[in-house]
């Protein structure tokens, strides 16, 4: 886990953990087990349900009203968080990946982006290599053991249960955004 806290005073030292986190201007998650907390509901209509945690929502379209961009990744297919995603100021959402390295690489160059700009968030085997390139590679406290040792930094909360809400929070703190008037509503 990180070793500095959002609190940290005085330029980060080149090349730090806190120096990569201000290098942010792009978040990047999966969606099953970072936003959502692994939980599939199966109807018998055949219906799949997930939920999301109302306080990630908040700091996903903040982050998009100050002008991060956003973007989910994922090899699951949900037309409801699809649409629940654009509410919130998602820029792409990206699903049925097969191979989420090959679209990650097609997103980093149609916005024209470097590594360190992007912090990706992922808990389990397929974000692995993306995990890898990203300039930052998160991971919530209950993902996959493989991911929790790839990581940079580990959340303390689980998927689905803030974890994008503290690490969006984490960043906008360091950058010092997090307490601009755009927070003030929604």
């Amino acid at each position: 886990m990180a070793p500095f806290s959002a609190e940290t005073s005085g330029p980060a030292p080149e090349g730090s953990l806190a120096q990569r986190w201000l290098e942010i201007d792009t978040f990047m998650m999966d969606m099953d087990g970072v936003l959502t907390n692994s939980y599939v509901l199966c109807y018998e209509s055949g219906e799949v349900v997930r939920g999301l945690h109302s306080k990630d929502g908040f700091a996903l379209q903040l982050a998009s009203r100050l002008g991060y961009r956003l973007c989910v990744l994922s090899g699951g297919h949900a037309p409801a968080m699809e649409a629940r995603f654009r509410r919130l100021g998602i820029g792409e959402v990206l699903m049925n990946v097969p191979y989420k390295l090959e679209a990650y690489t097609a997103y980093r160059e149609r916005h024209g982006l470097q590594n360190a700009q992007i912090l990706y968030i992922g808990d389990d085997v397929p974000d692995y290599e993306v995990m890898q390139q990203a300039g930052l590679a998160v991971a919530p406290a209950d993902a996959a053991p493989d991911i929790l040792q790839l990581a940079d930094f580990i959340t303390q909360h689980g998927g689905g249960r803030g974890c994008v809400r503290e690490v969006i929070e984490r960043t906008l703190k360091l950058q010092q955004r997090w307490y601009s008037p755009e927070a003030l509503r929604w």
